[in-house]
């Protein structure tokens, strides 16, 4: 209805209510209302980019995907931030709701880049870079930095879902008869990434922040 009243376009109407509800946001600081603010902001970015085609790169499904995978990757460092300074978010809702997209974002890329690319013989390097890149970051922060065990499973469950597609990729045709292959190297890693999960939650120095 907004969009017919006033002739703007959707993304700008999910950017207005982003950028209208920030003062509210921060006069509450509520954690709940920065999780929705920052789902509306990546509405605003997803339409933003996909509605405006033919402008080059930036506005290709890679394009999309990396704007994404940047503005999540930088709330959810600017969340553990917040939160080392004070900021009340018990249940971790802002960091989690940024990394759970920008993870998201990263292993849609990758299949992208796996199955598809940007057209015939056209697979863009940024979006392999991206998926490491947030895995790494996601390891370093949730492992490393501070435990979390929630993010480490979706992590797990990131590399679990495009190890497989790799593997179907490089089958190919034979991706059929191999099945059976396929489908035991997911048990086998789904195995291996719950031992590891729940080794770390019996850890005796564990600090995680727990689901």
């Amino acid at each position: 209805g907004q969009t017919y009243q006033t002739g703007a376009d959707p993304w700008q109407l999910f950017a207005a209510w982003a950028v209208l509800g920030i003062p509210f946001a921060l006069a509450a600081a509520w954690a709940p209302i920065w999780a929705l603010l920052l789902l509306v902001a990546n509405l605003a970015v997803g339409l933003h980019f996909g509605d405006t085609p033919g402008l080059g790169w930036l506005f290709s499904p890679s394009g999309i995907v990396i704007s994404l995978v940047v503005l999540d990757v930088a709330a959810a460092a600017l969340a553990e931030g917040a939160i080392t300074r004070g900021f009340d978010d018990r249940y971790r809702m802002v960091p989690r709701t940024a990394g759970l997209v920008a993870l998201g974002a990263a292993t849609f890329g990758m299949l992208y880049f796996i199955f598809a690319g940007d057209g015939p013989g056209r697979r863009e390097p940024a979006l392999a870079l991206a998926w490491l890149g947030v895995m790494a970051g996601a390891y370093f922060a949730w492992r490393v930095a501070r435990r979390d065990l929630l993010m480490l499973s979706a992590t797990a469950l990131s590399g679990i879902v495009i190890i497989s597609a790799g593997l179907a990729w490089m089958l190919g045709d034979r991706a059929g008869p191999a099945g059976l292959l396929i489908a035991a190297v997911i048990v086998g890693l789904s195995a291996w990434a719950a031992h590891w999960i729940r080794r770390l939650g019996q850890s005796p120095d564990a600090e995680e922040e727990r689901a």
